[in-house]
């Protein structure tokens, strides 16, 4: 089996992966916004311009993703439902908004 030996010799090496992104920018700073301690103080249109901001990475994320991010920008430590209805209701206004 002369052959098959040689064979495997000869190949080529297989190229390692590599960790390359799909295009990614850096956000700008978030814009300043008065902290507030519950999500439902905070104007919608504020909600909208933090998640305009999340996106401004152009990453693609999905509603769940959008939350979380969102939710982090805000401090919030964790996303219970009012925060999730809240920052949902604003992603979606965005969506609409962008023709999405």
């Amino acid at each position: 089996r002369p052959h098959a030996r040689q064979a495997v010799v000869n190949a080529a090496p297989v190229p390692e992966a590599t960790n390359v992104l799909p295009f990614r920018k850096e956000r700008a700073p978030l814009p300043f916004l008065v902290p507030r301690e519950n999500i439902n103080q905070y104007p919608i249109h504020e909600l909208e311009t933090v998640v305009r901001w999340v996106q401004s990475d152009g990453r693609l994320y999905t509603d769940d993703e959008l939350i979380k991010e969102a939710a982090r920008a805000l401090n919030f430590q964790r996303v219970g439902t009012r925060i999730q209805e809240r920052l949902l209701q604003a992603i979606r206004i965005v969506k609409l908004r962008m023709g999405s």
